[in-house]
């Protein structure tokens, strides 16, 4: 049985090549990162456009799409510090929301719960974060 290696940045994938396949690497999001850039890796996410930066103390940039037909804005941080502070407030008033680190998602639509539920599993799927109610 032959086997193998791969090493990719700081990961380490080994296996058997009779049987065992690389797994996918999951995309990694770090702080300082820019929203439209981000936006681009959610499928479905039309019409992105870059916002004024700095609406929000520690934002690096926002960025705004459209998904099922639902307008959506993303926001990255510098830190998180930054990001806990404005998601705090903006959970207590939104039914759903993602986030992972460096970044956090808003349906900024009338959208119901159901369809920022969607969204928001969307955005976690595709830049591996978690949704919050």
């Amino acid at each position: 049985m032959k086997r193998w290696l791969v090493v990719v940045g700081a990961v380490v994938l080994t296996g058997c090549s009779s049987h065992t396949s690389p797994k996918h690497i999951a995309f990694v999001t770090t702080y300082g990162q820019d929203a439209a850039g981000l936006l681009s890796r959610v499928p479905g996410c039309t019409g992105i456009q870059a916002g004024a930066t700095n609406s929000f103390p520690g934002e690096v940039s926002n960025a705004t799409c459209v998904l099922d037909g639902h307008k959506v804005a993303l926001y990255t941080w510098k830190d998180q510090s930054s990001q806990v502070t404005k998601m705090s407030s903006v959970n207590a008033t939104t039914a759903y929301t993602a986030s992972g680190i460096g970044w956090s998602e808003i349906v900024t639509d009338s959208a119901g719960g159901d369809a920022q539920k969607t969204i928001a599993q969307d955005f976690a799927d595709a830049l591996t974060g978690s949704v919050a109610q």
